[in-house]
């Protein structure tokens, strides 16, 4: 009985001791698991634990390798927050961070990783090793743009003697018109501009100094041309008599068309154009008019020339009266009076749509004024004391609070109200030297422009995303010593291409320690004409010996994928 009592009393001790070395071991393993799922992590050299940092990745294209300092990371390492890759529980320190994917040029970043703060890269982009672009048309072009809504083509294509200009649609390819070349005036393609409904384009000609502009309805390719410059008001010119002159001091006047500095078009398709210092309206309802009315015309002389059945003929010929209201339709100056301008604004150098605005520049004034679309002032803004009076400007609006503006000596100013109202900086500032190619950020926090081998971003905002950069700070994001041909914004914001002679490269606008800038294309020919489309996830290019001999090729960029194809699989 008395073993019994002893060997109960040494089971229920065994189980104490047990309880209490398991009380013991969890009182110390506890807080190291705890520790460990806040972020602490134990460093053997000092003996204490300390709090890790994070990194966090957004690569395009997604389904990527990750190595850190060329260790590969399990994929049971990396969290998939908000589309992200988030590699928690590093110790503080510097690290080099690789992203990788079969196909793709390696992305690589050195960075330090601090105590309990996330390291964040938002817009890492891989570019292609070996891009292949596709051929968009089979003849060779002098010039070429899309309609906004990429169903329509227009192009200029060199043929033989001739340059012609076509436009693609559903049904093929319809030459619009063609000139003949000389060598007394050299022949080029002019400007293409498409109407924001994709129905109406203008593009033109180039014979030595004299440019011949054409408006067509691309939705009627069968209607006539509309020529530009006949529905622009006419102004009178003194001019001499050469072949018999009356006296010395008498002269002859003679009507003549103003010559169109600058013209596009509105949001709703109606036309602007700047002439002879004015800014002048036409609706696109008149235009459209005109158009039908031409093509009645035309119809009408081929029912004169072709006489065979008389009855025909007369049913037509009331037909056309009827629709035409009485019109002269064999009288083409009659039919420009189907159209009228409204004048918007007079003494402008310059003018572009700024929101629901429009934003007119006197030089001679020394005033920029912003106008509702009828020409009803809203509000005026002074010269900068740096801009001169004689020289011819640009306009490029994020809205009617922020221009930038470029000027015939290639220097470039800021207008911006709302930091001018806050900060009491401006209200016009100048900002660059040497400046071409002008574009804001789809947010108009920053603004990206060129010199001849240099790519300039202006922070016109706070930027409060990694890396961190003030308002009115400039930050040269490439430079080389070759030419650069263009500069693009990537769909992203965060990263731009820059067009050289035969190749193009991908930069990304984080500076720290060091940007990626991988080519994304190197070619044999010479590249033109380069534009990318974020929307379309498009860039075009011609590329080929000369400029009137090149073909117009895309790239896919970034290709669609599976957004979580390899994250999640192991």
């Amino acid at each position: 009985m008395k073993k019994a009592k002893k060997g109960i009393k040494l089971l229920v001790s065994r189980k104490v001791l047990v309880f209490m070395i398991f009380l013991i071991t969890l009182g110390l393993v506890a807080p190291v698991i705890i520790f460990y799922s806040l972020g602490y992590r134990f460093d053997p050299k000092v003996g204490i634990f300390i709090y890790s940092g994070t990194v966090v990745l957004k690569p395009t294209p997604f389904d990527v390798n990750v190595f850190v300092d060329g260790e590969p990371l399990a994929k049971k390492q990396i969290d998939i927050i908000n589309q992200s890759i988030n590699i928690n529980g590093l110790k503080p320190g510097e690290y080099e961070i690789k992203v990788s994917k079969d196909g793709y040029q390696d992305w690589i970043k050195k960075t330090r990783v601090r105590s309990g703060i996330a390291t964040e890269f938002w817009n890492v982009s891989l570019a292609p090793n070996n891009p292949s672009p596709k051929e968009v048309l089979e003849k060779s072009v002098a010039k070429s743009a899309f309609s906004s809504d990429k169903s329509k083509l227009a192009y200029f294509s060199k043929e033989e003697e001739f340059l012609a200009f076509y436009v693609r649609d559903d049904s093929g390819d319809h030459m619009i018109k063609k000139e003949t070349a000389n060598e007394r005036f050299p022949l080029e393609a002019g400007e293409i501009k498409w109407s924001n409904n994709n129905n109406w384009l203008i593009f033109s000609f180039k014979k030595g100094e004299e440019e011949k502009i054409s408006l067509l309805q691309t939705e009627k390719l069968a209607d006539p041309l509309i020529d530009l410059a006949e529905i622009l008001p006419q102004t009178e010119n003194e001019i001499s008599e050469e072949v018999t002159p009356k006296s010395a001091t008498e002269k002859e006047t003679k009507k003549i068309n103003s010559a169109p500095l600058y013209y596009t078009w509105d949001d709703g398709g109606d036309l602007y154009v700047l002439s002879e210092g004015s800014i002048l309206s036409f609706r696109l309802k008149d235009i459209a008019s005109l158009a039908s009315a031409k093509a009645l015309a035309n119809i009408n002389e081929n029912l004169n020339l072709n006489s065979n059945d008389n009855s025909n003929i007369n049913e037509n010929k009331n037909s056309i009266q009827r629709k035409t209201a009485n019109a002269n339709l064999n009288d083409n100056s009659k039919l420009n009076n189907l159209i009228a301008s409204t004048s918007v604004a007079d003494n402008s150098d310059g003018f572009a749509f700024c929101g629901s605005y429009i934003c007119s520049i006197s030089a001679n004034d020394r005033k920029i004024r912003i106008m509702s679309l009828t020409g009803n002032l809203v509000k005026e803004i002074d010269f900068a004391t740096e801009m001169k009076s004689q020289l011819k400007y640009q306009i490029f609006a994020y809205g009617d609070k922020l221009l930038a503006i470029l000027d015939g000596e290639k220097r470039l100013f800021l207008w911006d109200e709302t930091r001018f109202k806050e900060n009491n900086v401006g209200p016009i500032t100048k900002i660059g030297n040497d400046v071409t190619d002008i574009y804001f950020s789809d947010d108009g926090k920053k603004l990206l422009f060129k010199t001849e081998n240099e790519a300039i971003v202006y922070f016109v905002r706070d930027w409060e995303v990694q890396p961190k950069h003030l308002a009115g700070e400039k930050e040269i994001v490439y430079s080389g010593k070759e030419k650069i041909d263009k500069i693009q914004w990537f769909y992203d914001y965060q990263n731009i291409f820059v067009s050289g002679k035969k190749e193009i490269i991908l930069v990304e606008l984080d500076g720290r320690e060091g940007r990626n800038m991988p080519i994304f294309l190197k070619n044999e020919k010479e590249i033109f004409d380069f534009n990318y489309d974020g929307g379309e996830k498009k860039l075009w290019f011609t590329e080929g010996d000369n400029k009137e001999n090149k073909k117009l090729k895309e790239i896919i960029f970034p290709e669609s994928g599976s957004l979580f194809s390899n994250i999640i699989g192991n």
